[in-house]
């Protein structure tokens, strides 16, 4: 259904069949069914279902509905239908960083990132890499982890000279999978200095002024 929680549902028509005592689900990753996970459940009319949370990302599971009479062996099965869980990329929308503001004293970045996941993902961590190199990831590269509780957070990022290009990618861990926003460029720019000169000559009609830029940034 578009993400970590798929419903499985299954219906019968009760009048070609007798008394059913169990019905439910086989999961499992092998189309065989062999060590499938059962998933018992209640008849509501004549259909049942059930909720699954499938974490493992790029993977296929198996899954195939069962009614039983409660005789043990007695048990039928319908046909296995394949479940195919996207990689966690899929699952996650990052928004465009944004620059919010630019310390040329203290050469820190503050930079603006949202993110969007589907029901049922983990969220354990999320931040951003950064470097001077398009090449980013959690391993080994600068990062900045942030606040959990919101769909965006603001990150101060250090040491970024004016006028010089860096690099961001935002990530989110869910506790075992990394999921990549994409690289984008960060160029923070000084602001300048101006300061605007005494007015003069000034008539009924006229004044002189100006200004003067004391750093261009």
């Amino acid at each position: 259904n578009g993400s970590l929680v798929f419903e499985l549902t299954s219906s019968i028509d009760k009048s070609l069949v007798g008394r059913i005592a169990d019905c439910g689900f086989y999961c499992g990753k092998d189309k065989s069914m062999s060590g499938a996970e059962k998933i018992e459940c209640k008849m509501l009319g004549g259909t049942f279902s059930a909720d699954i949370t499938l974490h493992e990302y790029g993977e296929t599971f198996y899954a195939c509905s069962y009614i039983s009479n409660g005789t043990e062996g007695n048990e039928i099965c319908s046909e296995v239908k394949k479940i195919t869980v996207k990689e966690l990329e899929e699952y996650v929308e990052f928004g465009q960083p944004v620059l919010v503001s630019y310390d040329r004293d203290t050469k820190v970045a503050s930079v603006s990132i949202s993110y969007k996941v589907e029901e049922g993902v983990e969220v354990a961590a999320r931040g951003v890499c950064y470097g001077s190199s398009k090449d980013l990831s959690v391993n080994g590269d600068n990062l900045k982890d942030a606040d959990l509780s919101s769909g965006s957070a603001t990150y101060e990022i250090p040491e970024i000279d004016a006028g010089k290009t860096y690099y961001v990618r935002p990530y989110l861990y869910d506790g075992d999978d990394l999921a990549y926003g994409d690289v984008s460029e960060l160029n923070a720019y000084a602001v300048p200095v101006v300061e605007t000169s005494e007015v003069t000559d000034i008539t009924d009609v006229s004044a002189t002024c100006g200004g003067k830029v004391t750093d261009d940034g």
